[in-house]
């Protein structure tokens, strides 16, 4: 007689390709619902077909064969999603969705985005989606190039996003930002000449990215951001006060990584650190920014700030090169008020190491109105080094060519030490300049030749 479980465990084997065939999602090529991908016709109709399939089909492939597709101004957004999870977006090579949509007679995006996923929903794949607008817009306006509207909680978030090559080219605001959104992996986006930030995360949190390339951003190439906002109404979705976060908790950026940033030309910053806690970022080059790196936090005070965001916590920055940036790394408390209060907003926690800084215009490292600060291993050639009213901070390991490292302290009678060390350094052609250092502890400063100024603590 035959061994039943045998017989079962054969049939299973026999099984299990046509069970994984099963389980592959279907695709629905675009060009099955009349789009044609020649640059011409308006592709617009035919896209919208194929993402209402899709939707009724509670998932699925939108697949773009290797074409461009022109979007007039017919309706709000090229792809939009909503609520819709299990949903992949395939482009072949070669294949773009060509944004012809801004005003005729202003030049600026006033017709929506390129791709939108709106949740909550879940387990979106993006791979090798090119985004595009035909004509640089006048000015900074409407239309991201990839937007994911979600929600700061685990019920209304979007989870599990996966973009995968995609690129953004002229958008009127960002090159992708991702709101309320949770497990994001995105790998080699490509940026250009974007109004806005090239990829800006806000109140997510696990992000993992490999790979950015941003060229002429308007704004930071990378953002990770939590704005604070009790009063706000339809703050990006949600209703009112959807990311009134009162202190540091999951969708703070925790528990995110990021490496492998490249950021060329345009303005503002390379990397932005806004309200973020437990997040890593590594090998990083920037190049003719504003800043290379920035670490703030500032509460609401209109019209300079529109929204509050807390100091940033649990942060490890290594590997960061700033070639021709207004400064380096940049540390501060947007209000520049008294460290004094709550912490959280002028305390960071900020570990940076192995940062290369030349020819910056104002500074190669600048830590003002702001606690928690350590660099370990920085190497500074052509500007100066400021340390200004900051506290808890240490420096050790730093060497600076032709460019003056000042450290000054609050004026104020009462105010504490500032408990800063700065260990092992080396100025070459340049002078050490020190002001109101109460509670400044030196340990292996070297200065050629020699140049120290000093004025009494107080």
């Amino acid at each position: 007689m035959k061994n039943p479980f045998i017989q079962l465990l054969v049939i299973l084997t026999l099984c299990l390709p046509l069970l994984a065939a099963d389980k592959a999602p279907e695709r629905f090529n675009v060009h099955a619902f009349g789009a044609v991908g020649d640059g011409i016709a308006d592709d617009q109709p035919a896209i919208t077909r194929a993402v209402e399939a899709v939707t009724k089909n509670k998932g699925g492939v939108l697949y773009f064969p290797s074409g461009t597709y022109r979007i007039g101004r017919g309706t709000a957004n090229a792809i939009e999603f909503s609520g819709v999870s299990n949903v992949g977006i395939l482009f072949d090579a070669g294949a773009v969705l060509l944004l012809d949509n801004l005003n005729p007679k202003t030049g600026l995006g006033d017709r929506g985005h390129g791709v939108l996923f709106k949740g909550p929903c879940h387990d979106i794949t993006l791979t090798n989606v090119a985004v595009k607008w035909a004509k640089r817009p006048a000015n900074r306006s409407q239309g991201d190039a990839f937007r994911f509207e979600g929600f700061p909680s685990d019920d209304r978030c979007i989870s599990n996003i996966r973009m995968l090559q995609c690129s953004a080219e002229n958008s009127p605001q960002t090159g992708a930002v991702l709101m309320g959104c949770s497990d994001i992996d995105v790998e080699n986006f490509r940026i250009t000449r974007t109004f806005a930030d090239g990829l800006h995360f806000n109140a997510c949190r696990h992000i993992h990215v490999n790979g950015v390339t941003g060229i002429e951003t308007g704004d930071d190439t990378v953002s990770f951001m939590t704005y604070e906002d009790d009063k706000a109404v339809d703050a990006y979705s949600g209703g009112p006060g959807s990311y009134a976060l009162a202190g540091y908790g999951e969708f703070n950026s925790n528990g995110s990584t990021a490496t492998n940033i490249y950021a060329k030309g345009g303005t503002a910053n390379g990397v932005r650190f806004g309200g973020a806690i437990n997040v890593a970022l590594s090998n990083v080059v920037v190049e003719g920014k504003m800043r290379a790196i920035i670490s703030d936090c500032g509460k609401k005070d209109p019209p300079k700030a529109s929204w509050s965001w807390l100091a940033n916590r649990q942060i490890t920055i290594s590997n960061v090169v700033a070639i021709n940036c207004m400064t380096g790394f940049y540390v501060w408390n947007y209000n520049n008020s008294p460290l004094t209060g709550d912490d959280k907003w002028w305390r960071h926690d900020i570990q940076l190491s192995n940062l290369t800084a030349k020819d910056c215009t104002a500074d190669s490292i600048y830590i003002a109105d702001a606690a928690g600060v350590t660099v370990r291993g920085a190497k500074a050639e052509n500007r100066r080094i400021r340390i200004l009213h900051a506290r808890d901070c240490t420096l050790d390991g730093i060497e600076l060519r032709n460019g003056d490292f000042i450290v000054e302290g609050e004026q104020e009678n009462s105010a504490p030490n500032s408990d800063l060390e700065l260990r092992d350094i080396h100025i070459e052609k340049g002078n050490l300049d020190l002001h109101n250092c109460g509670g400044l502890t030196c340990t292996d400063v070297r200065v050629s030749p020699t140049t120290t100024t000093t004025a009494p603590a107080h």
